[in-house]
C-alpha cells in the first residue's frame, strides 16, 4: 500500500447515521428511509426500463435518479462534515486494503478507444455507501 496517501476521515460518522429496524423491516440513513435492492434486482429493474421506454429515455431517467442520489449525499456530506474540503466530505478511512490493478484490454481495431493518461491514486472515493 502507498504511504504517501493522505490519511482518509473514519467511517465512524457516517455509520453512526445507518440503523437498521429489523421488526419492522426499515433501513433508515439519518432521517431518510433506505431502499436495499440486489444488484440482479437494479439490472432487472434496468431491462425493464430500457424494453418499456428505450434506451435513450432509460438512461436519462437512471442519470437523474443518480444526480439526485448525489445531491442528497452532497448535502449529507456537508451536514456531517462542514468544515471539512470537498474531498474529505466524500472521503473514507475504508476497511479492505485498495491495490492497483494492471490488464489488457483487447478492442476492434476500427474503433476508437478513448484513454486517459496518468496514473490515478486514491484508497477510496465514496460513491455509495457500503456497510
Amino acid at each position: 500500500m502507498n504511504n504517501d496517501l493522505p490519511q482518509l476521515p473514519a467511517m465512524d460518522d457516517i455509520q453512526s447515521l445507518l440503523r437498521f429496524e429489523s421488526e419492522e423491516g426499515r433501513i433508515w440513513l439519518a432521517e431518510e428511509r433506505m431502499v436495499l435492492l440486489r444488484s440482479s434486482e437494479m439490472r432487472g429493474l434496468r431491462r425493464e426500463l430500457i424494453d418499456s421506454l428505450g434506451m435513450e429515455r432509460a438512461k436519462g431517467l437512471l442519470i437523474r435518479m443518480g444526480y439526485v442520489a448525489g445531491q442528497q449525499d452532497a448535502v449529507t456530506a456537508r451536514r456531517l462534515r462542514p468544515d471539512a474540503t470537498l474531498f474529505d466530505a466524500f472521503s473514507v478511512e475504508w476497511s479492505v486494503p485498495v491495490d492497483h490493478w494492471r490488464y489488457r484490454l483487447l478492442w476492434p481495431a476500427d474503433r476508437p478507444l478513448h484513454r486517459r493518461h496518468g496514473q490515478y491514486r486514491a484508497k477510496v472515493i465514496l460513491a455509495a455507501l457500503s456497510c
